[in-house]
């Protein structure tokens, strides 16, 4: 009785492990195992090129001479995550390529970034065409012209160009201040004296 259940047990410990070893070989399981290891090691090696390209930068000191430009970004981190991102991106696209749903997937991103792009432009677009319109408005009346001294918020000083989008304004410290046309249209503009 004891052998007839060892043997039985036996058996069904071989089918297992055989049902187990069919598995490990179907495709199916080898594409989840080779994609997953592809994301891996796609995000680790973007992470370490990224962190590399970063210190590389900064042995050049490339932050400090833009600052010294009077430029307020950080070079080296943004180009370290950019290229982070490039290698993220690049791993994405492969994986999708092995899983073959990449046009399905490029389609519906390259819709939705469309989508935004045209969203971000029609806003930025808004101002622009406001900013138009402000600017011939103001060249239509013809009350400013350059060399005007004015005062339009607490902004005080003289024109140097009416332009389609801009006034150009240059105050007593030579600081030369940049108004939106709108701004003119909105805000109080007192003409302090004409040349």
């Amino acid at each position: 009785m004891v052998n007839a259940t060892a043997t039985l047990l036996q058996g069904t410990d071989e089918s297992i492990y055989l049902t187990f070893l069919n598995k490990l070989q179907s495709p199916v399981y080898n594409k989840i195992v080779l994609v997953l290891i592809v994301i891996f090691l796609g995000f680790l090696i973007g992470r370490v090129v990224g962190k590399l390209t970063q210190n590389f930068l900064h042995s050049f000191h490339l932050n400090k001479i833009i600052q010294s430009a009077g430029i307020k970004i950080t070079i080296e981190e943004i180009v370290g995550i950019d290229v982070t991102l490039i290698i993220y991106l690049i791993t994405i696209l492969y994986v999708l390529r092995l899983l073959h749903i990449t046009k399905i997937v490029l389609f519906a991103l390259f819709g939705v970034f469309g989508f935004f792009l045209i969203i971000f432009f029609l806003l930025g677009a808004k101002d622009m065409f406001l900013n138009i319109i402000a600017g011939m408005l103001v060249n239509r009346r013809g009350r400013l012209k350059p060399n005007d001294l004015v005062k339009v918020g607490d902004i005080k000083g003289q024109i140097l160009k009416l332009g389609i989008f801009e006034t150009r304004i240059k105050t007593k410290e030579n600081d030369v201040i940049i108004i939106p046309n709108t701004t003119l249209i909105g805000e109080r503009v007192t003409l302090l004296r004409e040349h």
